[in-house]
């Protein structure tokens, strides 16, 4: 892991600090899912997950923004996933769906984080409407 990607991650590190008190952010739980060791390839991770329940199914939404480290001659790049379930109990899924987009960024600031955040979740909330239309 390079210094200028330690730096890279830090700098996001603190525009992630920054929509901690969004509405966005204080109703989801939020997960750091980098991997800072030197043991494995690098990358900075952020997750959003909300899961609700209704009529005695549990619906959860996620959202990650990550941003792999380069390998040496490439650009890093970022890329948004989303992820939609819903599953009763103690029973397996009984809907599942996801998908990624590239996030065209060299650097994101704050706002476009939470942009990005809002868009990706609102993927996953459209593919439950889908399957669930009357709720």
């Amino acid at each position: 892991m390079t210094a200028a990607f330690v730096d890279r991650m830090r700098t996001l590190d603190s525009f992630a600090a920054q929509c901690r008190d969004s509405a966005l952010f204080a109703t989801a739980v939020v997960r750091d899912t980098s991997n800072r060791t030197g043991r494995d390839w690098p990358w900075w991770g952020l997750r959003l997950e909300r899961t609700d329940l209704v009529d005695l199914e549990y619906r959860r939404v996620s959202a990650e923004i990550r941003l792999d480290a380069p390998a040496p001659g490439t650009a890093s790049m970022f890329k948004g996933r989303w992820s939609a379930r819903i599953w009763r109990e103690a029973s397996t899924d009984s809907f599942r769906a996801d998908g990624d987009r590239m996030l065209p960024w060299e650097w994101p600031s704050a706002p476009e984080l939470l942009v990005a955040f809002g868009a990706l979740l609102g993927d996953a909330e459209r593919a439950i409407r889908e399957v669930r239309p009357a709720d």
